[in-house]
Formats: structure tokens, sequence, C-alpha cells
């Protein structure tokens, strides 16, 4: 039984509700020769004004809006039986390293290849560089504060990297790799 199906619903409903756990499990059936976990994040802002007299005679009217800055779409899964890889594709909606002009990219395509043993792994691809702690979580979902870095360099590059786990905890990563540019 999934954890899912034993929590009682929400007593507000979310805004973007989940998937129903029963579909949900089927696109990750691990029986299946390929799997499917579809996701979706946004980092979105809303400016709403109150102005005074003394605002309006400096800037004149704002206007109330909204902007969309990050959006995107991740497919990600497994693809064989006996030996299992992973793969993931992202695509993002003004993304924070794209070009201004561009309104759509793929950010991510990439497979991981399972060597020895799942704690280490060899990825190919468009992926991110791992050398800060910025680039191994998501930075659409990192606290502003944590993402420091992004306008100095390309998070993501073609390139093939190594990538042990490391401890009984699983709490360490150690990666190397080779990129272009």
């Amino acid at each position: 039984m999934s954890l899912c199906a034993s929590l009682p619903p929400p007593a507000q409903p979310y805004v973007v509700p989940d998937l129903i756990p029963s579909f949900g499990e089927q696109l990750k059936n691990p029986k299946h020769w390929i799997t499917l976990i579809v996701g979706l994040s946004a980092v979105v802002d809303y400016d709403f004004f109150n102005q005074d007299a003394a605002s309006l005679a400096q800037v004149g009217r704002q206007e109330d809006q909204w902007q969309i800055h990050d959006l995107r779409l991740m497919l990600r899964g497994t693809i064989g039986h006996d030996y299992k890889f992973n793969y993931f594709v992202a695509g993002v909606y003004k993304g924070f390293d794209t070009d201004p002009s561009v309104t759509w990219d793929m950010v991510d395509w990439w497979l991981a290849f399972p060597l020895g043993s799942p704690a280490t792994r060899l990825t190919v691809g468009k992926t991110k560089e791992s050398f800060a702690y910025e680039m191994v979580g998501d930075s659409g979902n990192l606290p502003q504060q944590e993402r420091v870095l992004s306008p100095f360099f390309a998070s993501r590059n073609f390139g093939a990297k190594l990538t042990q786990v490391i401890g009984a905890d699983h709490r360490m990563t150690a990666t190397v790799g080779i990129f272009n540019d």
C-alpha cells in the first residue's frame, strides 16, 4: 500500500492537485519496461500596488501584474528490465539561464547508467555541472538568496559525469565530469 493511499485528503485543496495515486503508481511501476514520472515546477511573481497621491504624481499609475519567471515540465523514469538506466527530460518556459528573446528551451536531457552498484552512475547528455550545492538541487525551488551564482555561469552543458554516493548513510556525493566549453 502506498503512503498516499493511507493519508486522509487535505482539509484545504491544493492549487495543483496530486495525481490520482493509482494512476501515478501505474506510471512508475517497476515491472514495466519503461516508467514515467511527470513533474512541474514554477517560479511566479505577482505585483500589487497601492499608491497614494504623492506616488501617483511621481511615477504615474502602476498596474498590478503577474509574471512567470520559470515554468518547467519534467519527464523522468527508468528504461530496461534487468539492467535499468534512468532518463530525464525537462523543458522550461522563460528559464533563469535562457536568452530573454527565447520563450521555450530544453534545459535537460540525459541518460544515467549504473556502474557496478546503484551508488555509482555515469550520466551523459545535457546536464548540470555539479560544482556547487546550487547545482545539486533544483535552482527553481531554491530560495532566492541561495541562487547567488546563477548570473555568473551556465548551469547546464553537454558532457559526461561520474557520480559516487559516499557513506553508509548516503549523505555525500563526489562527482567528476567533462563538459563542452
